[in-house]
């Protein structure tokens, strides 16, 4: 039987599931689609909240995602009824209970199908990667659990990277505000489609000929040497990107960069890396390579458009802000909730960061709190931390500074 959720415990979101499910069987929205029976702009809207599946279509992807090996073996019950009470949840029409009856027949039936394995792990269309081929080096990227909110903005990342095929995506944004998290929650659900899985974080500013040569000799899985010069770099790296499907990932671009303004300026004996940004951007080839940055590469703004795209990521809303904070329990009105989300402008680190003091000084009361900080010096603490004055302490508090939309631990 499936285990029950304790009352008032938060649940994960329907589209976060559903994200989940789809990225463990690797179809793409138009596959999910046929299957369960509706529009691409059916999936999509489920995707971003804008609409929810009824009983009938709820039940086709509960199927589907079993056949296809979206679920966990072993927890298939209770992934389906999570998947379901999520969709009640948050549906105003969607008011059937998990149904045990129909799920028993339908896990009767599917136990004793012949076809079963032929249905699991269907491949994209456009991104077929046999298990066997496939090499990951994650780097010091986080692991994301139960992810929570930004569900438009992963949807929108899935997207660009599988079904339109992109070859260059920034994530931009302000430090704290989850951009690490987004990316690194993208890219195990997109994972399976990928040959190569390469993720470097830049805070030490890599030099890039150290970038290069690991990128190619991981990516063809060291059977190029890294010739010398970068210009022959380059053009190795983009033959092996052609050959095999990779997804690249550069964190914390800005650190290669000036400071302080909108297209920043390459730091000195780094602009070799615009040259990589306009190669990826501009070039024919299976891959696509994601950076996140608090500033924007200069290349952005020739190369935009296309297969390269830009996300300026906001800050979190009173529900996501909501959920980041689950674990401290803070207690609170909605207005207080709103205050506290305004004050820190929705940012993730910073709400993390402040909600120790909450729980600690305050006893979880936001409005004790509210009432007795004083706006201006204690958002100027927390600045000072987002600039990067404690990025020692930042790195040691969890495996990323930005792992704040996960309950999990990273």
């Amino acid at each position: 039987m499936a285990t029950e959720r304790r009352q008032g415990e938060p649940g994960e979101s329907f589209q976060g599931l559903l994200l989940r499910h789809r990225g463990r069987t690797e179809l793409t929205q138009r596959q999910l689609a046929a299957r369960v029976g509706v529009s691409r702009a059916s999936v999509q809207d489920w995707e971003t909240g804008l609409s929810y599946p009824d009983v009938r279509h709820l039940k086709a992807l509960v199927v589907v995602f079993l056949r296809a090996g979206g679920m966990t073996p072993g927890e298939e019950e209770s992934e389906a009824e999570a998947l379901w009470t999520a969709a009640m949840r948050q549906s105003r029409r969607m008011q059937t209970p998990f149904d045990g009856a129909w799920w028993a027949a339908t896990w009767s039936h599917q136990a004793k199908s012949s076809t079963s394995d032929r249905d699991r792990r269907q491949p994209s269309e456009a991104f077929a990667v046999a298990s066997a081929d496939r090499r990951q080096d994650w780097g010091e990227a986080p692991n994301i659990i139960n992810f929570q909110g930004r569900e438009n903005e992963l949807a929108m990342l899935r997207d660009w990277v599988l079904e339109e095929r992109g070859s260059l995506t920034a994530v931009l944004g302000i430090g704290g505000i989850g951009k690490t998290t987004l990316v690194a929650r993208m890219a195990q659900d997109v994972a399976p489609s990928f040959q190569r899985i390469y993720w470097r974080r830049l805070r030490d500013a890599l030099p890039l000929a150290e970038w290069l040569g690991g990128a190619i000799t991981f990516v063809s899985d060291k059977a190029v040497r890294p010739p010398e010069g970068e210009p022959a770099q380059r053009s190795a790296l983009l033959h092996l990107l052609q050959e095999f499907p990779s997804l690249l990932v550069l964190d914390n671009f800005e650190t290669l960069l000036e400071p302080g303004t909108s297209y920043g300026r390459y730091r000195d004996g780094y602009d070799g890396y615009g040259r990589v940004l306009q190669m990826i951007g501009e070039g024919r080839h299976r891959s696509c390579l994601v950076l996140t940055s608090r500033e924007a590469p200069p290349e952005l703004a020739a190369l935009s458009g296309g297969p390269v795209r830009t996300l300026y990521l906001a800050g979190l809303t009173v529900l996501e802000a909501r959920a980041v904070l689950a674990d401290k329990h803070p207690v609170g009105t909605d207005e207080d909730w709103t205050q506290l989300t305004e004050r820190f402008g929705g940012n993730g680190l910073a709400l993390k960061i402040i909600s120790e003091s909450i729980h600690e000084l305050f006893g979880g009361q936001i409005g004790a709190f509210l009432d007795a900080s004083e706006p201006g010096m204690v958002l100027g603490n927390i600045q000072r931390l987002l600039d990067g004055s404690f990025d020692a302490a930042r790195s040691s508090s969890n495996t990323s500074c930005e792992c704040l939309l996960s309950n999990g631990n990273p």
